[in-house]
């Protein structure tokens, strides 16, 4: 079972997967829905791996007392589709920037908004609609990337630019 104290277990993210995030939360904050991510830092933000969550169904954790780090469920196969899995995670990371966003807005609501009756209702419906939305866009884009770096390899974006 993951709790906070597992935490402390957790290891950086890598530079590729860093820049790799980054890049996918870029293109969510240039959407209508991703508009209020622009009032966070999250390139300064540190990205950690806590393997205790990869035996739970948690997929990342923020916390106040850690206001500028979000940890993260690791890739069960490490190696070069890390990349890839902190891609296909992006959505989850999102929901726990929206909550960054939430206590950086209204600390002390926020933590009033914590306690166990009252967060469903609050902070977890805000940010689960977020992420519902930020799952569709995030989708869309790791697609359209996709289809750019097939077409790059059979050359057709050359081939239609000249034309």
């Amino acid at each position: 079972m993951f709790t906070l104290f597992h935490l402390k277990n957790s290891k950086p993210v890598t530079a590729a997967e860093h820049d790799a995030l980054c890049r996918v939360l870029d293109d969510y904050a240039r959407t209508p829905a991703g508009v209020w991510l622009a009032n966070l830092p999250y390139h300064r933000f540190t990205y950690k791996y806590c393997p205790a969550m990869a035996d739970s169904d948690v997929m990342g954790c923020w916390l106040p007392m850690y206001e500028t780090t979000v940890f993260l469920r690791p890739c069960d196969v490490p190696g070069p589709d890390s990349v890839t899995w902190i891609e296909t995670i992006a959505a989850s990371v999102i929901h726990e920037l929206r909550h960054a966003w939430q206590f950086k807005r209204a600390p002390l609501l926020y933590i009033l908004a914590c306690l166990p009756m009252i967060r469903d209702l609050t902070i977890e419906r805000d940010a689960k609609q977020i992420t519902e939305k930020a799952d569709k866009i995030v989708e869309n884009v790791l697609a359209w990337r996709q289809g750019q770096a097939f077409e790059r390899t059979r050359g057709t974006c050359e081939n239609q630019s000249s034309r």
